[in-house]
């Protein structure tokens, strides 16, 4: 706990702002938030860049937009010949 030299409120570690008046804390070393970091390893890294081309999204949405066009089409005919 960190005491607030304006105030004397007593606030968390890593609180920035002193809760109860706003003060604004110092933030030392010993309580600054430090990364975790780990080592990469060489197969963790890809040198290779995605092979999905603009063409070949464009051909996958317009296959789903066919494909809705004719489940809406048959589902039509299917609610007509109910009625």
């Amino acid at each position: 706990m960190r005491k607030c030299p304006e105030c004397g409120f007593e606030n968390r570690d890593r609180n920035k702002f002193c809760t109860h008046c706003g003060y604004v804390l110092e933030v030392s070393e010993e309580y600054a938030p430090q990364p975790k970091l780990e080592p990469i390893k060489a197969n963790q890294i890809s040198t290779t860049k995605s092979k999905t081309s603009g063409q070949e999204i464009s051909a996958i949405i317009v296959i789903v937009l066919l494909f809705i066009g004719i489940a809406a089409y048959f589902l039509g005919e299917y609610i007509q010949s109910l009625l």
